[in-house]
């Protein structure tokens, strides 16, 4: 169906590329090829996870990039095991008042090594395109749609580094549109189509599964 309405990119870097493991995140990868629609964001290794989706339409070159921003980290790629490419969110929990057991302040940041390396992926990627496309998959991880401290700040990044827009996913609300530097970034798009057999009890009665669906 996503070949027949006219999709030609997909970004797969999310938190569910992982649910059914290294196969099915290869398998997935595979399929949407199969069908003619470039992925970015997942493959069989992290280098096959990094590279971007290209397109050309109308004599113009457009390339996508596409990092998991949330988690969980088992489904990040590394040089050995298929999975999402990502940039590391890191999050600090912080006393608000000085007694034992009082609520903590939320901090959450990236480091500026990972941020360094994402720009120089945009950059690199900048270089040989007419439009560069970065979607992330960030935020909270419930439906609220505040944004989290780190996320405008990653999305500004991007842009400095030569994106021209930004896309983003993740929760099943809509989130704000703002302009940055004249580029849109849409911090969160809903849902198109939510449909996962991989999460509904009595498809996968896998005991992880289970616990997390109590």
């Amino acid at each position: 169906i996503l070949a027949e309405v006219g999709f030609h990119m997909a970004s797969v870097a999310g938190n569910h590329l992982y649910d059914c493991g290294p196969y099915g995140v290869i398998d997935t990868v595979e399929k949407l090829k199969s069908l003619g629609i470039c992925p970015a964001g997942g493959g069989a290794s992290i280098m096959e996870a990094k590279k971007p989706a290209v397109v050309e339409r109308e004599g113009r070159r457009i390339g996508m990039l596409s990092y998991n921003c949330t988690g969980p980290r088992l489904g990040w790629a590394t040089s050995q095991k298929p999975g999402a490419n990502y940039v590391a969110v890191e999050t600090a929990y912080i006393p608000a008042r000085d007694m034992p057991g009082c609520p903590a302040k939320i901090h959450t940041f990236l480091w500026p090594q990972n941020l360094q390396a994402m720009q120089e992926e945009i950059a690199g990627l900048k270089k040989d395109m007419d439009l560069v496309i970065v979607a992330f998959h960030k935020g909270n991880g419930g439906d609220h749609p505040r944004l989290d401290e780190y996320e405008r700040p990653l999305c500004h990044a991007a842009i400095d580094a030569g994106a021209d827009m930004i896309f983003a996913h993740h929760h099943h609300v809509l989130k704000g549109v703002e302009l940055y530097k004249g580029k849109p970034v849409y911090h969160g798009l809903g849902n198109f189509v939510c449909v996962t057999h991989a999460m509904t009890a009595g498809y996968n009665d896998t005991p992880e599964m289970v616990a997390y669906l109590k």
